[in-house]
């Protein structure tokens, strides 16, 4: 019995101080907030719709809304990075990766690193209604190739937010180079 308790005791004291470790760099407090579900989004003079996901709260009176809503919804793009804790978020800019030939242009890339992976958020802007397959190569300040990310999808004409998975750290390319290899029916082969 003797043996059961003190190990118990150990396990105890070990899970304390994990939760410690863990929780290191948050804090951990409850608070008051009002939900509010009735709220209507207006952005740039054109009603959106919040949707189920994202939710708006009150909080010493405070409005706090879904900031991925507001940037997606206004051309912007936003990115998380749990490693650093950072969130990144680029407002509506220049989109300056154009495709050759094609009017597609994308551009508000931002890197965030997950492991040894780089998830590639950005916005992409579409002539026309269409499916999608496109390659971004990023290469370092002596042109050679670091890495890429693959790009599919159905994207409707105009501005679409999109994200995308690369192997690698791709986050100090030097420049890029955007192909589109599928669009709709047409296929091209990847130079």
């Amino acid at each position: 019995m003797k043996k059961v308790v003190t190990i118990l005791v150990c396990l105890g004291t070990l899970f304390g101080f994990s939760l410690g470790v863990f929780a290191g760099d948050t804090i951990n407090q409850t608070i008051s907030a009002l939900l509010m579900t009735s709220v209507k989004y207006n952005i740039d003079g054109t009603n959106r719709e919040l949707g189920e996901e994202y939710g708006t709260i009150m909080y010493k009176d405070h409005i706090y809304v879904p900031i991925r809503f507001v940037a997606e919804n206004t051309g912007g793009v936003v990115a998380y990075e749990q490693e650093s804790g950072t969130v990144y978020m680029k407002s509506k800019g220049t989109l300056e990766i154009n495709s050759e030939g094609d009017g597609v242009s994308l551009g508000n890339l931002i890197m965030t690193k997950e492991g040894d992976q780089t998830r590639v958020s950005g916005v992409l802007d579409m002539p026309y209604t269409d499916n999608l397959e496109s390659t971004i190569n990023f290469f370092d300040k002596n042109g050679s190739k670091i890495g890429f990310v693959v790009i599919k999808g159905y994207f409707h004409e105009g501005m679409n937010n999109f994200e995308a998975v690369g192997q690698g750290d791709l986050r100090q390319y030097a420049s890029t180079k955007y192909e589109i290899w599928r669009l709709g029916k047409h296929y091209r082969t990847p130079k």
